[in-house]
């Protein structure tokens, strides 16, 4: 039996609903993992197509119900967006916490997007969110250091940064070589900058 992972890259080059039928008995096995990979592998087969709504949003529904904590973005994003069912920011931000608080990275790097977008943006919470996500294995360094480097933080949240608390912002830093790495590129800035 083939592996998520091996069925995966073969429905980028092979028979699609082949692969979407055998990832599809192991999502029905009742494995969480599959049925995260058949709803996105679905989503993307479908592309948007009404007809596969149901079972998309289902599929992702079951894995987030089981742990599966990506999955939430999967709902987020397909609310943000208005994917299959009408646009709802709130209900995208809900499955984005949900998403959060079981440790996704995706979820808190959505969440800063949106506060960042948002018509009161607060810079400190959106940088403490992108900061999260840093920790926890996403891919936003840049947007951290962009909300710092354009200016979007004061001096003296930059300090509050340094000490590991950001304004009013409740989620947890962790100081880990992501943190010391990003501390340093903002001493570096504040040098250059005075």
């Amino acid at each position: 039996m083939k592996t998520l992972e091996e069925l995966e890259e073969e429905f980028e080059v092979g028979d699609k609903e082949r692969v979407l039928l055998e990832v599809r008995r192991i999502a029905d096995s009742g494995n969480s993992e599959g049925m995260m990979v058949y709803a996105s592998l679905l989503d993307d087969w479908a592309d948007g197509d009404p007809l596969y709504s149901r079972d998309v949003i289902s599929y992702f529904r079951n894995a987030l119900e089981r742990g599966e904590s990506g999955a939430a973005f999967h709902l987020g994003s397909i609310y943000l967006e208005g994917a299959y069912v009408e646009r709802d920011e709130e209900k995208a931000v809900n499955f984005f916490r949900i998403g959060a608080d079981g440790g996704d990275a995706e979820c808190m790097e959505a969440i800063g997007d949106l506060i960042l977008e948002g018509e009161n943006s607060k810079f400190n919470e959106a940088f403490s969110w992108y900061l999260s996500a840093v920790n926890a294995g996403g891919n936003c360094r840049e947007k951290c250091m962009r909300v710092v480097v354009d200016g979007r933080l004061t001096g003296e949240e930059v300090e509050q940064f340094k000490v590991g608390v950001l304004g009013d912002a409740k989620r947890p830093l962790l100081l880990g070589g992501t943190i010391v790495a990003i501390l340093l590129s903002i001493i570096i800035w504040l040098i250059i900058k005075s």
